[in-house]
């Protein structure tokens, strides 16, 4: 697919994406079933807030749209868009931390395209930004992406989970003045105390404490990032979430509902922007399900 892109383009690497997303939307009954409850969801909560969707929503492009946004992160990591491409309504406040030379902790999620930030970031060459994984996938698409652009710093810090040595070498980072990257909507698979439920949607949903818990440990400004694909076009969003979190140990769930709420609310509405945007395909609201198998 990368070399039909090189050869001929986007044109025919929309093309050929049709059967490869096709075999996955076929075989992939887990993510289907997601894709089917999301968009399910996201249909039921426009119509309690008296929002209208784009007609022609399935899970077969919300596939093809994740199909496109690896394009798009390939493209953007290879100059192919740039920022002159991209809508940038906060860039000022992007600038304006640039400028001040802080440290923050950036908090992202699977909806939209976080590469394209991250890419458009390092072509601007003014921050250096860090980006928490937690996937043997990421050396992989490291390397592709090495291979697209050999200089391109992505600076993947691949994790199992951040213990305190972990913390340390972050915070480290965060007092030179980078940015670091981590996303939160993911839940853990090992333990459900490490959770925060806040309405997502319209239902109750479990978000991650570790992304909120670390961004304290930090002792930073807390900002969002968005990349979307809206019909305008690529936007990115750049918005402030926190002053430094201060959560107490005797209560610290009880601290972190209002942060994880906002975060879940600011996520719901880039996802009424974008609907089919949100690449999560698992089941997010576990244990609710039942009903929405297609």
């Amino acid at each position: 697919m990368l070399w039909a892109y090189r050869v001929a383009g986007r044109g025919l690497f929309s093309l050929l994406l049709y059967p490869v997303m096709a075999y996955f939307w076929l075989t992939g009954h887990q993510a289907r079933r997601a894709s089917n409850d999301y968009l399910q969801r996201l249909r039921s909560y426009a119509l309690t807030i008296g929002e209208t969707l784009p007609a022609g929503l399935n899970s077969f492009r919300h596939f093809l749209c994740f199909g496109h946004s690896i394009l798009d992160k390939i493209a953007a990591w290879n100059g192919d868009i740039t920022l002159n491409d991209v809508d940038f309504p906060s860039a000022d406040l992007y600038r304006e931390v640039v400028a001040s030379g802080q440290g923050i902790v950036v908090i992202g999620s699977h909806l939209g395209n976080l590469e394209l930030c991250r890419a458009l970031g390092d072509e601007a060459g003014d921050v250096q930004i860090n980006a928490i994984v937690f996937t043997q996938h990421a050396q992989q698409f490291n390397q592709l992406l090495k291979s697209v652009n050999p200089r391109a710093n992505v600076n993947l810090i691949q994790v199992s989970e951040i213990g305190p040595d972990t913390a340390i070498m972050l915070k480290q980072k965060i007092d030179q003045g980078e940015w670091v990257v981590i996303v939160a909507d993911r839940t853990p698979l090992h333990t459900k105390k490490s959770v925060v439920e806040a309405d997502f949607l319209g239902h109750k949903a479990a978000f991650p404490q570790g992304p909120f818990v670390l961004a304290s440990l930090m002792k930073c400004p807390v900002y969002l990032m968005f990349g979307l694909n809206e019909k305008s076009g690529l936007k990115i969003y750049f918005e402030f979430l926190s002053e430094p979190l201060v959560l107490p140990r005797a209560n610290r769930v009880e601290a972190l509902c209002p942060i994880v709420q906002n975060f879940a609310d600011r996520l719901a509405s880039h996802c009424m922007n974008a609907p089919l945007d949100w690449f999560n395909f698992f089941d997010f609201w576990k244990g609710q399900n039942e009903k929405n198998k297609p």
